[in-house]
């Protein structure tokens, strides 16, 4: 909880103007999904893609923040719907990653609510 509450602090006195790099990785469900920033995602010029086989998303740099925000859930979200076994469309991925960021982005109270960290109770195993 200590770190979760000094991460929160050193965002807030941050400036809001910069904007921290795309995270190296995301945890999903337990299993590490490593993000790189590359020149060229795709001979199809591709923002991002997310490669089943080796569990790594690739996000094309020089995007807007804006795009690059999008295209970091959009991967993200086609994870989640491969290990999950979804089956989600492009286009179901493609709202639900814009929905989800307005969501976020319009309500920070409700962001900072869904991601602080959830104080289980210790129970213990009946014997």
């Amino acid at each position: 909880v200590h770190q979760f509450t000094q991460l929160i602090s050193d965002a807030v006195s941050k400036d809001l103007s910069e904007s921290p790099p795309i995270p190296d990785r995301v945890r999903i469900m337990g299993r590490d999904i490593l993000i790189n920033v590359v020149s060229k995602v795709d001979e199809q010029n591709a923002n991002g893609e997310m490669c089943e086989e080796t569990l790594i998303i690739k996000i094309k740099a020089g995007q807007t923040e804006a795009e690059e925000v999008d295209t970091v859930l959009h991967e993200t979200l086609h994870a989640v719907s491969y290990l999950l076994d979804l089956k989600m469309s492009e286009r179901q991925v493609r709202l639900t990653a814009t929905a989800l960021i307005a969501i976020l982005q319009d309500n920070p109270s409700f962001a900072w609510y869904v991601t602080k960290p959830i104080i289980r109770p210790n129970i213990q195993a009946s014997t």
